[in-house]
C-alpha cells in the first residue's frame, strides 16, 4: 500500500508541475490555485479509489521450506545440471547437465533418485536439451542440434542484443536408454523442435516448434504421427506438462503486443528471445488445447511449471514476489488461480521443479550451496503433505 502512495505521489507531483508551468503565463495567481486545488481534489479521489480496489498482485512473500520439506538432498555435485525429471515408474531421474570430463554444452545424463549411478545417455554430439524417459523405460526422448549444426557445440547467443536465448533449429530424438543410440528422428525438420514431455500414459509427447514461424506447442504420438498444434497466439509458448490425469495442460507464455510483438518476432527471425523482457505468465488448458486461461497475474518472468502430485495446484518458479527480481524462488498456486504461496528461500536460483509420481519427492535445479558463480546441482525434498492446508 505503501508503495503505490508513493508511486502515486510522485507522478501527480509531476503532472501538478507541468499544469502550473503551461498555465503560469495565462492565468492569475487566483486562478492557478483554484485550478491546483480542484487537480489535487481528483488525485485525492484517484488516490483512494486505488487504495481500495483489491489489487491481484499479493505483497512480498517470505516462504518458508521447513513448512513443505522435510528434508533436503543434494543429488549432484559440480557442474551445471538442470532440468531434471522423474521417470514415470520414479526409478530414474534424467537431466541435462554441463559436467568436467564430457562435452563443453549440454548433453544428457540420468540417475537413481539417490544421485547415484550417473551415466550419459546421449551420444555427445552437440548440444542435447528437454530429455524424458519414456514408459518402457527402455528408451528415452531428447533434443539435439547435431544434424543441422554438426557434432560439436553451436555457436553461443549474439550477445549484442542484451540477454537472450538462443533459439537453435534441432530435432528430437528416441534414443536407446542404455546404448544411447539413436533409434528415430521423431521430427526431421530445420525448425526448433524441443521441449518435449510424456503424456502420464505414455501415448502422446507434447513440445514446441517454430515449424509455423512462431514458438507454438504442439502434440504428436510417441512415434513422430498424428502432430496438433495447440496454441495460436503470437508468443513464446512451451515447457508444457500434462496433468497427472492426463486431462490438463500447464506452460509458460508471454503475449507481446505492439512494438514489443515486433521486436520478438524479428528476434525470433535471428533465432534469438529475450526471456525475461516480457511477462511470462503460467497458463493452463484442456489437454485437446481447449479453455485456454491464464493463472499468474504477479507480473515477471514465470518459468517451468508442472502439476502437483493431486492435480490441485502448479508448482512453478518466478522471479517476482520476494523483493528481488534477480533471483528465481518456487512457489505454488491453485488451479483456479487463487492462493499464491512461496515455497524456496535457500540460494538466488531455483528452477524445474518436478514432483516424483508417487508425490513423495519434489525436485529441482538450485545455486544453493554452490562454490562457483555459475554451478547450478539437483536437489530433492522429501514433500510433506501439508499444500492443501497452507
Amino acid at each position: 500500500m505503501a508503495t503505490v502512495e508513493r508511486y502515486d505521489e510522485f507522478e501527480n507531483t509531476n503532472f501538478l508541475s507541468k499544469v502550473t508551468r503551461n498555465y503560469r503565463k495565462l492565468l492569475t495567481v487566483g486562478a492557478v490555485v483554484l485550478i491546483v486545488g480542484v487537480v489535487a481534489a481528483i488525485v485525492t479521489v484517484l488516490i483512494i479509489s486505488r487504495m481500495n480496489k483489491p489489487s491481484d498482485k499479493p505483497g512480498v512473500l517470505t516462504g518458508d521450506e521447513t513448512v513443505y520439506f522435510e528434508s533436503v538432498t543434494k543429488l549432484t555435485n559440480g557442474g551445471v545440471n538442470a532440468e531434471a525429471y522423474w521417470s514415470l515408474d520414479n526409478s530414474k531421474i534424467i537431466f541435462q547437465g554441463i559436467r568436467e570430463g564430457f562435452s563443453k554444452c549440454d548433453q544428457i545424463f540420468s540417475m537413481n533418485p539417490d544421485g547415484s549411478d550417473v551415466k550419459m545417455l546421449s551420444n555427445g554430439k552437440g548440444k542435447t536439451t528437454c530429455a524424458y524417459f519414456m514408459k518402457d523405460m527402455k528408451t528415452f526422448i531428447y533434443s539435439s542440434t547435431m544434424d543441422i549444426y554438426g557434432e560439436g557445440c553451436p555457436p553461443e547467443a549474439d550477445k549484442s542484443f542484451g540477454y537472450t536465448w538462443a533459439v537453435y533449429n534441432m530435432n528430437m530424438y528416441l534414443a536407446d536408454a542404455t546404448t544411447g543410440q539413436i533409434l528415430k528422428n521423431l521430427t526431421q525438420s530445420k525448425y526448433y523442435e524441443a521441449e518435449g514431455t510424456l503424456s502420464p500414459d505414455g501415448k502422446k509427447i507434447i513440445y514446441t516448434s517454430t515449424k509455423d514461424g512462431d514458438l507454438e506447442l504442439y502434440t504428436m504420438d510417441i512415434d513422430g504421427s498424428n502432430i496438433k498444434r495447440l496454441t495460436y497466439t503470437p508468443g513464446y509458448d512451451g515447457g508444457a506438462f500434462y496433468s497427472h490425469k492426463g486431462d490438463k495442460i500447464v506452460w509458460r507464455a508471454n503475449r507481446p503486443r505492439g512494438a514489443d510483438l515486433t521486436n520478438y518476432l524479428t528476434l525470433l527471425s535471428l533465432g534469438l528471445v529475450e526471456p525475461v523482457n516480457y511477462p511470462m505468465d503460467i497458463f493452463i488448458m484442456n489437454s485437446d488445447g481447449t479453455g485456454q486461461r491464464k493463472l499468474s497475474k504477479i507480473g515477471g518472468a514465470n518459468f517451468a511449471p508442472s502439476f502437483l502430485p493431486d492435480d490441485s495446484g502448479i508448482i512453478f518458479a518466478s522471479n517476482q514476489n520476494h523483493g528481488n527480481p534477480a533471483h528465481f524462488h518456487l512457489y505454488v498456486i491453485n488451479v483456479d488461480g487463487t492462493n499464491l504461496r512461496r515455497i524456496t528461500t535457500q540460494g538466488t536460483f531455483n528452477l524445474f521443479p518436478h514432483f516424483s509420481y508417487d508425490g513423495q519427492y519434489l525436485i529441482w535445479s538450485s545455486n544453493r550451496e554452490s562454490k562457483s558463480p555459475h554451478e547450478m546441482d539437483i536437489h530433492k525434498a522429501k514433500w510433506k503433505d501439508v499444500i492443501k492446508s497452507v
